[in-house]
């Protein structure tokens, strides 16, 4: 099939673009090069504050319950430590150079009863603007000698972009066919610092483009319509081709709904990295989960008050209270805070926005508990981070007038990634009362201030800051006179612990080894009770010390028998269940049961036959979608996945397909080679018509 002449004509008015596009770049980078040496000393400019802060730790035989505070070579700080009859007071100062360019010195507080070690970390010159214009360099001259020609399709502009800190800022053609250009400015010294914004990031759409509409809404599509005398061919992103069976005999048109800036995801694990690594960046998240996670809160105060912007605003809430149906106590609460006293004043029935801002209009706070199920952006930044992390990822959002506060304070079972989005907010974080607390297992009920003591961290969040806080780290946040707060909690890892899996491990090993072991099954010794017991704890007999050797040595043998992989599955059939579904592209939405496939035209005929054919190429739509799960009677297995789930936490029962028992091998190879495309006839299975029923199951579950 040749080429259509006006996709021809457009190829040479995009290269006319693109050769006057290079000179205006390069003209640019010139004049950069030259600014560059007349601005040294704002090289010293800091861009961001960073406060990692390790909390005093419970020791228990001499070993710290969290985990020390690790030596960074990279970062200094000069550490003065004056005492008070009430506090100690720990002075952090920059030591760079130039002391006077912004510096500033932190104070934080701890409690004089507790042991401390660690600090409190002031970060600076993080962004080495000079590292910046080399890496813009590079990128944006290079990547116009990898580039190849192609005929243009969908009215999309091949991306040219330009890296910075690990991110993409992307060219591409708006509604108005103008170019915009959304990679970092290093023209301004009013710009000059600014970071990568939501927007110009590349992971799983909906795209965070500003024309995007923030509450669910259909979609803009532009029709691609090809013919052929004997079947219609349509050629997906990544080169691959679905053959469509004609119906009748007829010429049969497909429509293939593309949407711009679309995509099909490569490998969803690495854009779940990339999204966390623009969550909490300049921080790399292999140096968070080693030094933060799990251990001391951190703060990331920048001076980009649009950095997350993009995922919510007051606007949206208002138009999401009118557009859905959202219920009190399900959907929204609203709490107040006063005079040590926590109230919830949620009528029943459906919160329309008049009644929701009359109540915000007289103090209270308004809680969102799912936003991410009516805000497409929301819902996209947890489905792509859960692939990452490998635990369902929630958010709840709060919007607190000023000068108020909707919660007492209060721990979670949940690792808290706070977003500020609008206003300021005061935080107070507390230590653990005890090591029982520490990463506990389930939430609190509201505390006192006469029980939680004096706080050990305090931080206003601007809009763009950050404040992470693990499981057990008691919290409490207040807005200030004059200013709102809008932030949104992003929640992950609650009940995903080794105890949880030991849960499902030690059951299941007793019972293949009460099955395989005879000394599992021999019985207890006659007259046991007589020496065993409460009453008998004190008692130093010979009798208990043989029962609890003996008793002892069968927990150690019973992880002989422990089904480790097993356990290991049922956390993730678990995940299956709690998880989003996946946000699909419209490239993967046109790939699967969502967008293609047979449909009714008029006169009652159905077109658009697709058919699986051993050349077909086949990939997971996600790494973290499903899970391979050997339960249920011996000739079957059971593939859970997240692709039908709701968007409501476990508001549909656990989605599963049943497949035979041979079929395994099957998923398991496609598992394996992810996320690579793999042919139908290249399966590990001899029988063809079988390698094509089981990719057709799988396809029509859009797995």
């Amino acid at each position: 099939m040749g080429p259509d002449t006006n996709d021809v004509q457009t190829l040479s008015a995009f290269e006319m673009y693109s050769q006057r596009s290079e000179k205006r770049r390069n003209k640019k980078l010139r004049k950069i090069a030259r600014q560059i040496t007349h601005h040294q000393n704002k090289l010293q400019k800091s861009t961001f504050d960073i406060e990692i802060m390790k909390m005093p730790s419970f020791k228990e035989n001499g070993k710290p319950i969290l985990q020390k505070n690790r030596k960074r070579s990279s970062l200094t700080a000069n550490l003065t430590t004056s005492h008070t009859d009430q506090e100690d007071n720990l002075n952090l100062e920059d030591t760079s150079n130039n002391k006077t360019n912004g510096s500033k010195t932190r104070h934080v507080s701890f409690q004089p009863d507790l042991p401390v070690y660690g600090q409190g970390i002031k970060v600076r010159n993080l962004k080495m603007r000079m590292k910046i214009l080399k890496d813009f360099r590079q990128q944006g001259l290079e990547s116009k000698k990898s580039k190849k020609k192609g005929p243009k399709q969908n009215n999309f502009i091949d991306s040219q972009t330009a890296s910075v800190n690990g991110h993409e800022g992307v060219s591409f053609e708006d509604n108005n066919g103008e170019v915009q250009d959304e990679s970092v400015n290093l023209n301004s010294d009013e710009e000059e610092d600014k970071k990568p914004h939501i927007d110009d990031l590349s992971f799983p759409p909906p795209k965070f483009s500003s024309g995007e509409s923030d509450i669910d809404s259909p979609s803009n599509v532009t029709d691609v319509l090809t013919t052929n005398a004997n079947s219609v061919v349509g050629k997906e992103a990544g080169g691959r081709k679905k053959k469509i069976k004609k119906e009748g005999g007829s010429k049969t048109k497909t429509k293939i709904k593309q949407e711009k800036q679309g995509m099909i995801v490569a490998d969803s694990v690495e854009e779940g990295k990339k999204l966390f690594s623009w969550l909490i960046d300049p921080i790399l998240p292999e140096d968070f989960i080693k030094d933060t996670w799990e251990t001391c809160p951190m703060v990331l105060q920048r001076s980009q008050p649009s950095y997350y912007d993009s995922l919510l605003s007051t606007p949206a809430i208002n138009e999401m209270l009118k557009t859905h149906n959202i219920q009190y106590t399900k959907n929204i609460d609203i709490t107040s805070f006063s005079e040590g006293k926590r109230e919830t004043h949620n009528p029943v029935g459906r919160a329309h926005p008049a009644v929701v801002w009359d109540y915000y209009s007289t103090g209270c706070s308004v809680r969102l508990l799912n936003p991410q199920t009516y805000i497409p952006k929301l819902r996209a930044l947890n489905a792509t981070l859960q692939e990452y992390f490998g635990c369902f990822v929630g958010a709840n959002s709060y919007l607190t007038p000023p000068e108020s506060q909707g919660f007492a304070p209060h721990y979670d079972d949940i690792e808290a990634f706070i977003l500020q989005i609008e206003g300021k907010k005061k935080w107070r974080l507390y230590a653990p009362r005890k090591k029982q607390e520490v990463l506990p297992q389930f939430s609190s009920g509201n505390l006192t201030d006469d029980e939680i003591g004096k706080p050990v961290m305090e931080v206003t969040l601007n809009p763009g800051d950050l404040l992470y806080f693990p499981r057990g780290i008691i919290h409490q946040g207040h807005t200030v006179p004059g200013c709102h707060s809008l932030h949104i909690t992003l929640s992950c890892y609650q009940r995903n612990t080794w105890g949880d899996l030991l849960e499902k491990l030690i059951p299941a090993a007793l019972k293949i080894a009460m099955e395989e072991d005879v000394s599992f099954r021999q019985g207890l010794p006659v007259g046991y009770l007589n020496y065993m017991g409460v009453v008998n704890t004190k008692r130093d007999l010979p009798q208990r010390q043989q029962f609890l050797t003996k008793a002892r040595t069968l927990f150690d043998k019973l992880f002989e028998y422990a089904p480790v992989d097993a356990a290991a599955d049922q956390m993730g059939k678990q995940f299956m269940h709690d998880a989003l579904p996946p946000v699909l592209t419209p490239e993967e939405k046109q790939s699967s049961v969502f967008g293609d496939g047979l449909r009714m035209i008029s006169e009652g005929k159905v077109v658009n036959r697709v058919e699986i054919e051993p050349d077909t190429k086949v990939k997971l739509v996600r790494a973290q979608a499903l899970r391979l799960v050997t339960e249920g009677d011996d000739n079957t297995v059971r593939l859970y996945h997240t692709l039908d789930n709701s968007l409501e936490y476990h508001g549909e029962e656990p989605q599963f397909l049943e497949l035979a028992v041979d079929h395994a091998p099957i998923i398991e190879h496609l598992i394996l080679s992810y996320p690579k495309f793999v042919s139908v006839s290249d399966l590990p299975l001899d029988d063809l018509a079988q390698k094509v029923r089981c990719c057709s199951l799988m396809s029509s579950s859009n797995i």
